[in-house]
């Protein structure tokens, strides 16, 4: 991984609390996202704090790029002779029925992740 560019950074931001005047120092991180901090599909940030030797802790978080989404495709073969036009009828109802919930299930999916 790279070491965040410093002008990326925002803060730090401290907050004195409670009696005792303990400081909450909070620093942030903001920059454009682009393609190449995506390694295999993935962004990984990572966040190291410490006081000097005494307290040291890692955080680590993981977001994964979004995947261009392929239509559903959908192949069949009949190799069964039908009995009557009526099997065939039933059976494309079916057929029709599937690819709809495939196709809903794909764009609640879609809808999810954006």
């Amino acid at each position: 991984g790279e070491i965040a560019n410093g002008s990326y950074l925002k803060g730090p931001i401290l907050k004195y609390e409670g009696r005792e005047g303990l400081v909450k120092t909070t620093l942030g991180l903001e920059f454009r996202v682009e393609r190449r901090h995506f390694k295999e599909g993935d962004l990984k940030l990572k966040c190291l704090a410490s006081i000097a030797t005494v307290y040291w802790n890692s955080n680590e978080e993981s977001v994964e790029r979004d995947r261009p989404q392929r239509p559903p495709v959908m192949e069949v073969k009949d190799n069964q002779p039908h009995s009557s036009s009526a099997d065939s009828i039933v059976d494309g109802r079916s057929l029709c029925r599937v690819s709809t919930m495939v196709i809903t299930a794909c764009a609640l999916l879609l809808t999810c992740h954006r």
